[in-house]
């Protein structure tokens, strides 16, 4: 079940173009979906631009070694930073408006779960350089309203990149163990995005 499925009424999903230069294939057997800014579970999110995802076969399934594991890209149109603060502000409203949106179709979240919210432990990994390149690595705790009605805590990377002209924010998240597969297909999918500028 992806995103866009699981929100059905929500809405959000759009199709977005990219710049001509910039290339993300879709792995034989994934899915992608697509959000403009701002994204209607998470409106707080104060960037312009939008969200492309990658996910898995195996996403929804929690028996499957790539439960909760995908990529996605958030194309910018804002100069807003993009480090471990920001996130750590950005990402419990979007976990948390997530959840909240799933929940609210799928049933699966214990009562007064979302009164825990998501939790964010993310630190910026080495320096930035001057174009504004650097990675923030970490995790985050979230509700899994898709499948187990449990909390998950997925590991996360992201690189923020200039790609086809534009600044992306490349994220990869897994609950799975660094030494998984998982993560190589994960750095397959982001290292597949091919940017020219």
């Amino acid at each position: 079940m992806l995103i866009a499925v699981a929100l059905g009424a929500c809405g959000g999903a759009h199709p977005e173009p990219r710049a001509a230069a910039v290339v993300w294939p879709v792995p034989q057997g994934w899915r992608s979906e697509t959000f403009t800014f701002p994204i209607e579970f998470a409106p707080a999110i104060q960037h312009r631009g939008s969200e492309e995802l990658r996910f898995p076969k195996g996403f929804a399934d929690a028996s499957s070694p790539e439960f909760w594991s995908y990529a996605f890209v958030w194309w910018l149109d804002d100069d807003r930073a993009v480090d471990a603060a920001t996130l750590g502000v950005d990402l419990p409203p979007y976990y948390d408006g997530l959840a909240k949106a799933v929940d609210a179709e799928s049933h699966k979240l214990p009562a007064g779960a979302l009164a825990t919210p998501t939790v964010a432990t993310l630190h910026d990994e080495g320096a930035q350089h001057d174009e504004g390149a650097h990675r923030v690595i970490g995790d985050i705790a979230i509700w899994d309203a898709f499948t187990t009605g449990a909390r998950v805590t997925l590991h996360v990377k992201v690189s923020v990149v200039r790609c086809g002209g534009r600044r992306a924010a490349v994220f990869a998240l897994s609950p799975a163990a660094s030494d998984a597969a998982i993560w190589k297909q994960l750095d397959g999918v982001v290292g597949s995005l091919g940017c020219r500028g």
